[in-house]
């Protein structure tokens, strides 16, 4: 599959066909869907330019629309918010005050099946549809009263059985029984014109996403929505679909494993831990994010890997997942009477030793948007920075998996 990037042509030429052909016909909806395509194509394009985005320039990015059939589609671990991908734009055959926007959300898990829900959808930034409803298209269920009777829509989960979405079976001769999707969660809209409603032409469509169903191999073993870190990791690095493809036959039978399942286990019960959290309490350690398939298998599961402060190891032909834990302090001392030979130890000066870490998350109860939080905070005494005599070594740490303030800082410290 093509990155990203590649469907920048395929947004620019787009947004001028439409616009051109709008003019020419005099048909109202291409004329907006050209000019929304065209400027948020150039916006994406200034982005892209970018050589050093920012955490929030990032996050940003990810709530813009791609309109590309052939750009890498994303996994959601968790609960996160993020952009569709358009598939496709077309307009009903005889009244072009109708116009269906097929657009893909996710990659639904292998055998899930499919992602667990969708818990809103976005115009432009305003709420268009809560809690909608799956397979019994078109559906007006949770339409907001702003979009009364300019808005249906048809909702799939992204499972390997689904059937082709019957509106644009019905509508549209290029839909049939075979064109269903198989494995791709995705969203048709059916837009009724009205530039009140849509003043900017086609909007940017954002969505609230509960995601995959994942393995849980404790207790009885079963597929279930979870955002625990441990199973999250091994459902990624698991899946043939969009991962690592690692061999599992406690879950898809065969005479060979490269897991060490119980170490997962072992991570996610201590992942799942209720602990004190700030004022409160909260799961010790949770995934919540977009995770782009565009990238690199190493790249994605050290980003996992960065929301619960773990590590994963092969050893003896199989993978195993660490997370340090804190224990009872041993009381053995190392001593002259114990040690054999030389001994040598360094010791990392300040500007190898951090004395203040800045954590980037996501604040899912603020918009979804990107914040920092500091370890210790700038109110706080730093022990760290008064040793090293006041000079300040700063550590920035990317956690694009963890949402909320206090999870964030526990793992920065």
């Amino acid at each position: 599959m093509s990155d990203v990037v590649n469907s920048k042509p395929f947004k620019f030429f787009g947004g001028v066909v439409l616009a051109g052909v709008g003019i020419v016909t005099g048909q109202p909806w291409l004329i907006y869907a050209g000019a929304s395509m065209w400027a948020s194509g150039v916006a994406e394009g200034l982005r892209e330019w970018n050589a050093s985005p920012t955490a929030a320039e990032r996050e940003q990015g990810r709530m813009v629309n791609v309109l590309s059939n052939e750009a890498s589609m994303p996994v959601v671990y968790g609960r996160t918010k993020l952009g569709v991908q358009i598939f496709d734009v077309r307009l009903h055959a005889t009244n072009p005050n109708f116009l269906y926007v097929v657009a893909g959300i996710a990659l639904g898990s292998e055998d899930g099946s499919g992602i667990e829900d969708v818990d809103e959808i976005y115009f432009d930034e305003r709420l268009a549809i809560s809690n909608p409803d799956f397979e019994s298209e078109p559906s007006t269920t949770g339409v907001q009263s702003a979009f009364s009777g300019k808005l249906s829509y048809g909702l799939h989960r992204g499972a390997d059985a689904q059937a082709v979405d019957a509106e644009l079976d019905s509508v549209f001769s290029q839909y049939d029984a075979d064109t269903v999707g198989r494995g791709v969660a995705y969203l048709v809209l059916k837009l009724t014109y009205d530039p009140d409603v849509y003043p900017t032409g086609i909007p940017n469509i954002t969505a609230v996403v509960k995601g995959q169903r994942v393995w849980d191999p404790r207790g009885t073993p079963a597929w279930t929505y979870s955002d625990s870190p441990a199973l999250c990791i091994l459902d990624y690095l698991t899946s043939k679909r969009y991962g690592a493809g690692v061999l599992y036959s406690e879950r898809d039978g065969g005479s060979v494993s490269e897991i060490d399942q119980q170490s997962f286990i072992d991570a996610a019960n201590y992942h799942d831990d209720v602990i004190t959290m700030g004022p409160g309490t909260g799961t010790r350690f949770t995934v919540n994010g977009r995770l782009d398939t565009g990238k690199s298998i190493a790249t994605n599961l050290a980003e996992l890997l960065s929301s619960c402060r773990s590590e994963l190891v092969y050893e003896g032909g199989k993978f195993r997942l660490s997370t340090p834990q804190v224990v009872t302090a041993e009381t053995f001392e190392l001593n002259a009477d114990n040690i054999i030979g030389e001994v040598e130890y360094w010791r990392g000066g300040t500007e190898e030793v951090p004395n203040r870490v800045i954590c980037h998350f996501i604040d899912d109860v603020n918009e979804w948007l990107p914040q920092e939080v500091a370890w210790p905070e700038a109110n706080q005494a730093n022990g760290f920075l008064t040793a090293d005599n006041d000079f300040e070594n700063v550590l920035e740490i990317a956690l694009p998996y963890t949402v909320g303030h206090y999870r964030a800082q526990q793992i920065g410290m």
